[in-house]
Formats: structure tokens, C-alpha cells, sequence
């Protein structure tokens, strides 16, 4: 039984059959044939049968659609399995077609897309020009030099005199061999610019952290005499990509000699002695960077010359001076690696 759509509309309950009639397998032959629900016959085209029928067809059963969507349907359920089946119902005037293929994007949503390829064109040359930009940068402007003040706060370090302690001497050749290497635009990082004291992770964790090319730990004493530089005594060992922290230094003690030797070799221009030497020591062996340890004893009396203490001004900066002329010679080294 097929319930003629008008009947339906005026909510009659009287169904009018539709006498039945021999199918011919054909939908389209069928459809052909008029009757109360299809009064309109398919005429197609002998060149094009098939598309001209199924365009007739189209237009037949849009009436059919439009009024089950206003009898039965509700307004919002344009998902219904039967439009989904048909498509979506036209909901703008002087739309070409009954049925709506697919919605075009609005004008606003044109012009969003035209901005946003436009932003991304403008920005990509920019990103090449940058990078372009920084590729040719010398080797100085990434070589950082970390120097580490030992001892602080409550860790006094060693009684250089009655009055003098060995982290006030510290923190004092740092703050100045700071100073020196921004002279010659080398970029330092401090562990401690006051008297605080700082663990000794934080320190090799500051150090590690800044991918230094030289790390300098300063240490005083009141015995011996000169300039004494140390290494780590850790075995040298191939660069790995989790290093033991209490080993970390083993992949950079070639690195660390190198330096040391540079170090070493700006003292010979002086009258000060030095003494190489290597040395378990923290955080010296938890650094993952070229690194050495300096530790500065009084200037032992030459000739005329009287003995002068760690403390002495004059003394201080040829020691600095010293440092510094090494870590030029270092610097040079170090941009010459692969």
C-alpha cells in the first residue's frame, strides 16, 4: 500500500490504494507510468537516458521530501536518515538546485582563509632570514666560561689569616675574572655573586646547564707557594648520552688537560710558579663541560722581593690576568674542534 501524500497532509485517516501492477524491474519504467503520486511522466532523452531520467526523478520527489519534512518530520532533524539520503533542503532562495549538493563557503570564511594563507607566506621568509641570520655567528659569541667561587655562607673554606677566610678571597677573584672576560667580550656565569653557600649539585647543575666551554673553580690556600692547577684524576672514558653523575667529568679530561695546558703556559710569562696536578674533587667531577680547578697559595719572595699573601691586590690581578690570557689561548682551541 502507498499513501498518497495529500491525504496524508490533511491528516485524513482514509488511505487510497494505488492499484498494484506487474513490476518490470525497472525503477525507472516504473516511474514512468503516472498515477495519484507521480502525475508527472519521465521523459529521457535518448542521448542521455540515464542522467535525464534521474534528473526528472530529482524533481519529482522533492515535493515528496518537502512534505514529509513539514508533516512528520521535525524542523531540526535535517540528519533523518531519509535527507541524508536526499541531501539537504534548500535553505536559501535562487538556489540553482532543489537539492543542496554541499553549502560554499560564506565570504567571511573565504576571506579568513585568504588572511591566514597570507600570514603563513609572509611568515615563512621571515623564519629563513633569521636562521640565515645566525648562521654566520663566530664561535665567541657562543663560548661561555662558568667560574665557581668555592665555599660560602657557613662554609668558611680554609683560616688563610686571623681575620681573612678563604670564601671572602673566593668570591673576590671571581667577581673580578668576570669582569676581565667581559673586557674581552667573553660571556661568564657565576655560581654565587654573594656570600651565600650553594650546594655542590646546584654548582655542577649551573655549569652543565649552560653547555660552558670552560669551567674555572677557584680555591685559595694559605700553604704552598704560587699558582696550583688541577684536573679531575677520573680515567678518561667516550662521551655518552647519561653519564654517571659522580663520573660525568670522564668524557671532557682531555679537554680539561688541553685547558689546563693553556692555563699553564700564560703563567710561564710570569713570575709566578705553578703546579699541575689532579685531583678528586666536587664539583669538578660532576661537570659535563672542559673544567679545571685553581687554587691560589701566596707569592713566595724573590730576591728583594718579600712574600705577599693571597690577599694582595697586585697579586690578584697577575693571577687574573693570567687566567685570562689562558682561557684566550683556550678559546682559540675550542673553536678549532669538529
Amino acid at each position: 500500500m502507498v499513501l498518497p501524500i495529500r491525504a496524508l497532509r490533511a491528516g485524513s485517516l482514509q488511505f487510497t490504494p494505488i492499484a498494484s501492477k506487474s513490476c518490470s524491474c525497472n525503477p525507472l519504467a516504473d516511474f514512468a507510468q503516472p498515477s495519484p503520486l507521480y502525475p508527472f511522466r519521465l521523459h529521457a532523452s535518448p542521448q542521455k537516458p540515464v542522467t535525464a531520467a534521474l534528473q526528472s526523478l530529482r524533481t519529482t520527489l522533492h515535493p515528496i521530501k518537502s512534505a514529509l519534512r513539514s508533516a512528520i518530520i521535525p524542523r531540526n532533524t535535517h540528519r533523518n536518515s531519509f535527507l541524508a539520503f536526499f541531501g539537504r533542503i534548500r535553505r536559501r532562495q535562487g538556489y540553482p538546485s532543489p537539492i543542496c549538493p554541499r553549502r560554499p563557503l560564506t565570504p567571511i570564511y573565504r576571506l579568513a582563509a585568504v588572511c591566514t594563507c597570507l600570514v603563513f607566506a609572509a611568515a615563512a621568509p621571515a623564519q629563513r632570514v633569521n636562521i640565515s641570520s645566525r648562521t654566520p655567528q663566530s664561535g665567541a659569541a657562543k663560548f661561555t666560561v662558568v667560574i665557581d667561587a668555592a665555599h660560602g655562607g657557613s662554609d668558611l673554606g680554609a683560616q688563610l689569616s686571623p681575620t681573612l677566610n678563604e670564601k671572602s678571597v673566593n668570591l673576590n677573584l671571581a667577581l673580578h675574572l668576570r669582569a676581565l672576560l667581559a673586557a674581552h667580550g667573553i660571556a661568564a656565569i657565576l655560581t654565587r655573586t654573594s656570600d651565600v653557600n650553594i650546594p655542590m649539585a646546584t654548582r655542577a647543575g649551573i655549569a652543565n646547564h649552560a653547555h660552558a666551554a670552560a669551567c674555572v673553580i677557584l680555591h685559595a690556600t694559605a700553604t704552598g707557594v704560587g699558582v696550583h692547577l688541577f684536573t679531575s684524576s677520573l680515567a678518561p672514558a667516550p662521551p655518552s648520552q647519561a653519564p654517571a653523575w659522580d663520573t660525568a667529568q670522564s668524557a671532557y679530561i682531555h679537554q680539561s688537560i688541553r685547558l689546563s695546558s693553556d692555563v699553564d703556559a700564560a703563567f710561564d710569562h710570569t713570575s709566578i710558579p705553578t703546579v699541575v696536578g689532579q685531583t678528586f674533587l666536587q664539583p669538578l667531577d660532576n661537570l659535563t663541560c672542559p673544567a679545571i680547578a685553581i687554587e691560589l697559595a701566596p707569592k713566595p719572595s724573590i730576591g728583594l722581593a718579600s712574600a705577599k699573601s693571597v690577599d694582595n691586590p697586585a697579586y690578584q690581578s697577575a693571577v687574573l690576568n693570567a687566567i685570562v690570557a689562558g682561557i684566550l689561548q683556550w678559546q682559540q682551541d675550542w673553536s678549532r674542534q669538529p
